[in-house]
């Protein structure tokens, strides 16, 4: 209780007007200070058990919140009826000789190179051989016994590489004569 004096701040610092270091100082304070009222001397105990019951309380509630979910999971749930959804019709597997089908008609609205490659392709699919070779290989390796046996696949076979490889000019002849060997071959 009583008064407190203060001592001036100070501070050295370039002023920013003239570009000189100069020292800037406050003005000195003078504080009455009064005495007041002491301290209860219990108020920490009171706050530490006030502070303690309340984290007794929360462990508490998660204590029986733990309990209701472990009882919970405990308790065996009866199954779940078995709904079985109708089956869904499967469509019909496409034999080769419809997918040729299709290409014969994309052939015929569409009369290009890459069309005749698409059903080139699937005629060596229909001949058992792979993808990608040339027929010389159909014939030697894959079905040497073609000519023999299937003449008019042979020869359908044969239209096709001529069409496949033709020179441009020539390319629309090939193919309306591809097409109409086609035509032959699907309907037997």
């Amino acid at each position: 209780t009583g008064a407190i004096s203060i001592s001036p701040a100070y501070i050295d610092a370039i002023d920013g007007r003239d570009g000189k270091p100069k020292r800037f100082l406050s003005n000195s304070l003078r504080l009455n200070v009064v005495g007041g009222a002491l301290e209860d001397p219990f108020a920490g105990i009171r706050h530490l058990v006030a502070t303690l019951i309340k984290i007794v309380l929360v462990a508490f509630a998660v204590f029986v919140v733990a309990l209701l979910f472990i009882r919970r999971r405990a308790i065996p749930k009866p199954p779940a009826p078995i709904v079985l959804e109708p089956p869904t019709p499967v469509a019909p597997q496409r034999s080769l000789k419809d997918v040729l089908r299709n290409g014969l008609l994309h052939l015929q609205s569409t009369p290009t190179r890459a069309a005749v490659m698409q059903v080139r392709s699937v005629l060596w699919k229909i001949a058992g051989a792979p993808d990608g070779i040339t027929l010389a290989d159909v014939f030697t390796r894959y079905r040497p016994d073609l000519m023999r046996t299937d003449p008019q696949l042979a020869h359908v076979l044969q239209l096709t590489e001529s069409a496949a490889f033709i020179k441009e000019q020539q390319m629309q002849t090939a193919i309306g004569e591809l097409c109409a060997s086609l035509e032959q071959f699907l309907s037997h």
